[in-house]
């Protein structure tokens, strides 16, 4: 069997108790909120990258979809978080990439 990464999260990877977490919500009008607030994609990967600047591998994203959210808005928010893990690696050196995705019915 051959199995395919296209850079996408794995769903049930067992993640450390220890990670913290910045909480990022996608609806189903393909809004992003961080905090109860709005955001633009490009405030969320401003506050993302900041968030996870200190102690990277120590950190990370917690996404909440919900089953009605548009495919193509959650393929861009991966590729938002994929970015802004690239960038931590170019300037940090090798960062853990720690994503966690919770779909809600």
């Amino acid at each position: 069997m051959t199995s395919l990464n296209f850079g996408l999260p794995e769903f049930g990877k067992t993640t450390a108790s220890n990670i913290q977490t910045i909480k990022v919500e996608l609806d189903k009008d393909s809004k992003l909120k961080i905090d109860n607030n709005t955001l633009t994609m490009g405030e969320a990967r401003q506050r993302i990258h900041e968030f996870l600047l200190i102690e990277p591998n120590l950190k990370g994203i917690e996404l909440t979809t919900f089953r009605d959210t548009p495919y193509t808005s959650y393929l861009e928010v991966i590729e938002m978080f994929n970015s802004v893990y690239s960038d931590l690696n170019k300037n940090m050196g090798n960062v853990s990439k720690n994503i966690i995705i919770n779909d809600l019915k």
